[in-house]
């Protein structure tokens, strides 16, 4: 039986002092944006500049992407 999950991109910025900060996206299950920004800030933890920017999906695109319940995957 497939499980209906809620999707989110979220990007994460970290600046560093050299011009050019850090970056990644990962693609989240979750029922929340809330819920999207914590998991991610756990993948970081100590990092008090972090910046996320979190993106609903649309059903139908979190679906495709076979999103499970409680995931974080990279966007690569």
């Amino acid at each position: 039986m497939t499980q209906n999950v809620d999707g989110f991109v979220v990007l994460v910025n970290i600046p560093f002092d050299s011009d050019s900060p850090y970056r990644d996206a990962y693609l989240v299950g979750c029922s929340s944006h809330q819920e999207a920004e914590a998991k991610v800030k756990d993948l970081c933890p100590g990092e008090p500049d972090i910046r996320l920017y979190v993106s609903a999906l649309r059903p139908e695109d979190a679906r495709s992407l076979k999103l499970a319940s409680n995931e974080v995957r990279s966007w690569e």
